[in-house]
């Protein structure tokens, strides 16, 4: 008897370090996905700056690197053409074409 309470108090104690390991392991998947989106905001904002007068660095690097944004770009310049069409921003957003 003393030794099922024990083993089920630390199979209860197993459970509980699994429970935390995994929320740690959440929250960390979390906030690396949160620095990404800062990250790359920096990046549009470098690279994207100069052609619309913001100086963060000489214009010729930002085209260079523009290369590196075509899914971004297609992605505005896609919203561009849509104007205000909501629904069809919502449907583009969930993949719809």
């Amino acid at each position: 008897m003393f030794f099922e309470l024990l083993r089920r108090a630390l199979k209860e104690l197993y459970e509980l370090l699994r429970g935390i390991d995994q929320a740690m392991l959440e929250e960390s998947v979390k906030a690396l996905r949160l620095e990404h989106a800062e990250l790359e905001i920096a990046f549009l904002t470098i690279v994207l700056g100069p052609l619309v007068g913001v100086k963060t660095v000489p214009t010729y690097l930002s085209l260079e690197l523009a290369e590196a944004l075509r899914g971004e770009l297609k992605f505005l310049f896609t919203r561009s053409m849509r104007g205000d069409d909501v629904l069809a921003d919502l449907m583009g957003d969930l993949g719809v074409s």
